[in-house]
This record gives C-alpha cells, structure tokens and sequence, in this order.
C-alpha cells in the first residue's frame, strides 16, 4: 500500500485535505438556520463520498506496473498547471461580463481541447450539455435569475 502512495503523493494529499475539509464543512453546515445548511451539507457530502471513492480506488485497485513516466519532451508539470491556472482565471473574468452559462460553455470548450478531448463534437456537445444543465438547475429546480450580463 505504501508503494502506491509513493507513485501518487499529491494526489494522495489532495483527496486526504479534500475529505477532511468535506466532513469539516458538513459539520459547519448543521449550523445554520432551518434549511439554510442542507444544501451546503449535501454538497459537502457529495465532496468526502467523491474523494472516498477515488482513494479507495487508488489504494484498493490493480497496479499498473507498464504504466511509463512521461517524457522529457512533454510539457513540465508546472508549465501546465500555469496554463490551467490561467484559463481558469480567464474563465472567472469572464463570467462577469460574458454570462455564467456561455462562459462555461466556452471554458469547457477549451479546456476539453487543451486537454485533447477528442472528437470535437463530443466537446462541443458536453459544453452545451454542462451549460443547459446549470441554466435548469439555476432556473427552475432553485428558482434563481441569473442575468445582467452580456448574453445569459
């Protein structure tokens, strides 16, 4: 087990702080008023059941022994994780002046292709998908108008 840490210890570390941050959030929530902490609880939850699952699986699952260190010649872990920083930041900005649902439309879009999501159609449609289904969540199952942007 051990072994397995050692081939992934930031990933690792991150699941561990995002389940202890989930149930230390889910615990907050019971704090609020009324209903006010449900859905704040549910999503907390959703959060540590997530990183339970992929421990689980790292720890649990087979080991891919043939599994091959990038290259030399790919782009270096921080150069990328610079450029998911930065579309990400575009992306925020964007939400102000562009709307929420086609700026994630259009990030979604992006970052699928950065991340060589082929073939495009499919990053096409996710992106229209991701987007239809926020409008419906935001609009009809919460009730709430988001609008006073360039398009919606």
């Amino acid at each position: 087990m051990l072994a397995r840490f050692r081939r992934n210890p930031l990933e690792t570390i991150v699941l561990v702080v995002l389940l202890v941050l989930g149930i230390a959030g889910w615990m907050m929530s019971q704090n609020f008023r009324g209903d006010a902490g449900t859905w704040p609880g549910v999503i907390m939850i959703m959060m540590s059941v997530g990183a339970l699952l992929v421990l689980g699986a790292q720890f649990l699952g087979p080991v891919d022994e043939t599994a091959e260190t990038p290259a030399a010649t790919e782009m270096s872990g921080k150069v990328r994780i610079a450029i998911n920083v930065a579309i990400l930041v575009v992306y925020i900005l964007a939400v102000t002046s562009v709307g929420l649902y086609a700026s994630t439309a259009i990030y979604l879009f992006g970052h699928m292709l950065y991340l060589g999501i082929r073939p495009v159609w499919l990053a096409i449609a996710t992106s229209v998908a991701v987007a239809a289904v926020l409008w419906m969540f935001f609009g009809y199952v919460l009730g709430i108008s988001i609008s006073n942007t360039l398009l919606f």
